[in-house]
């Protein structure tokens, strides 16, 4: 499946771009009704791409299993490659987020959330191998019954996002389907059936809401019951079903593919320049002079980004080289010592 993978974080990629522009778009149709062709239009939009954060905390799941399988050294390795990888990166956009447009990091819950299912990881795969159908079910239950929990509670798309309490059953269900995927793929048709009764359950309930006056971010959530059962459809279809990948475009392709091993890099950065690309048109009182000065930070900060990973290098080379010499030194005056004693 690795070949897939860089594929399905492109397109879920696209898909949290999509649910970005998608509140603008609202705030720039305002002048319509709710229950506005324009509306449901967007909601629609909206649910149809509420698999994407499920589908990469599902590759998590899933990649991480593949180190497990191959020894624990793998895992370690795998542990510092994701830290070394994610939270230089975070901490520097996060500061930059804050400094500049602090609005606008409303999508910077997601790396703390995955370090916590990274921290759970080796028990939860110890279960799914120990337990697998029984586990798995505990876990569907308990996910359901959390989400149902949280539908009863008056808190924030971003508080309810934080917790990997809302979300387990997706790294679970990557797990699974690297343990287990051949007796899965026997069931395939199953998830593009929950897909589609997903999809159509989520609209017919989020339509219901609009139309009698709910705000758009309450009908939205990804903790909602029919986008769980969507999400969880589309995500074990998409990978259950990859072979068929090989009819997209070859220009498609490669594009999917550099765009989701760029994915972590866009999902960082994105937010920033949908607010310079949209600030003229939502905001009648936009200061051209803070936007450009804006779009040159982000500019400056995609360039150090991409030096990070170069300047880690280094960085680690140096230490390295640095730890030696100071290896080297204290053997040679210890050997020094003793022999004059």
């Amino acid at each position: 499946m690795k070949p897939e993978i860089n594929i399905f974080k492109g397109v879920a990629m696209v898909a949290v771009i999509i649910l970005h522009v998608i509140p603008i778009l609202y705030v720039f149709w305002s002048p319509y009704p709710p229950f506005s062709p324009q509306a449901h239009f967007l909601i629609a939009l909206d649910q149809i791409n509420r698999f994407c954060v499920p589908m990469f905390i599902l590759l998590s799941g899933y990649l991480l299993s593949l180190n497990y399988e191959s020894s624990i050294a793998g895992v370690i390795n795998f542990y510092k490659r994701r830290l070394l990888k994610l939270l230089p990166l975070y901490l520097f956009w996060w500061l930059v987020i804050k400094l500049t447009v602090p609005d606008v990091g409303y999508h910077l819950y997601f790396v703390p959330l995955i370090f916590q299912l990274y921290l759970l990881f080796p028990i939860l795969f110890f279960l799914v191998k120990k337990f697998p159908v029984i586990f798995v079910l505990l876990v569907l239950i308990f996910q359901l019954y959390f989400l149902q929990f949280l539908s009863e509670l008056n808190w924030s798309d971003q508080k309810q996002y934080q917790y990997f309490t809302s979300w387990v059953f997706y790294f679970v269900t990557g797990i699974v389907i690297c343990l287990h995927e051949d007796q899965i793929r026997k069931f395939r048709l199953i998830p593009v059936i929950l897909t589609v009764v997903g999809y159509f359950l989520s609209l017919r309930s989020a339509y219901t809401l609009l139309d009698h006056g709910a705000n758009i971010n309450n009908i939205t959530f990804f903790t909602r019951l029919p986008i769980f059962f969507y999400a969880t459809g589309f995500c074990l279809a998409a990978i259950l079903w990859r072979d068929k990948l090989s009819m997209l475009p070859k220009r498609l392709s490669s594009f999917l593919d550099y765009f989701g091993r760029e994915s972590y890099l866009v999902y960082l950065c994105h937010t920033i320049l949908l607010r310079i690309i949209f600030e003229p048109f939502i905001n009648k009182s936009w200061n051209p002079v803070f936007v450009s000065s804006v779009f040159v930070i982000w500019i400056v900060g995609i360039f150090f980004s991409v030096k990070i990973p170069v300047i880690l290098d280094a960085t680690r080379s140096l230490v390295h080289t640095c730890m030696t010499i100071v290896k080297a030194v204290c053997i040679n005056l210890f050997s020094w010592i003793f022999k004059e004693l």
